[in-house]
């Protein structure tokens, strides 16, 4: 079984380094800042299409975060806040002393 996976491991090592040759293409994680994903590309097709692919990416995120607006994303994280307790009350009577409470605050949030 050892030999197997050293075996599996070595050719995967040396698979990944025949893929030297063809463009760099960096792209910074958004997750973190100083991370950085390195692919090697060799085909000028595909480089094009996910050049294209990224592009739309881009313009759909920026369509979906200029259609909703601040007020409709906080009513819609408050409704969904209030189902969360209304449930916990449901599985739980006792916590019915804590409901109109949790309702106030949630309403008072912004």
């Amino acid at each position: 079984m050892k030999t197997i996976f050293i075996c599996l491991l070595l050719s995967f090592l040396f698979s990944c380094k025949g893929n030297t040759g063809g463009e760099i293409i960096e792209r910074e994680s958004q997750d973190t800042i100083h991370s950085v994903e390195v692919i090697y590309v060799t085909d000028t097709v595909l480089i094009l299409e996910l050049k294209t692919e990224i592009e739309n990416l881009k313009d759909s995120l920026e369509r979906v975060t200029n259609e909703i607006t601040y007020e409709n994303y906080i009513n819609a994280r408050r409704i969904e806040k209030i189902k969360y307790y209304i449930n916990i009350t449901e599985r739980k009577p006792a916590n019915q002393k804590f409901f109109f409470g949790w309702i106030r605050r949630t309403m008072s949030e912004e």
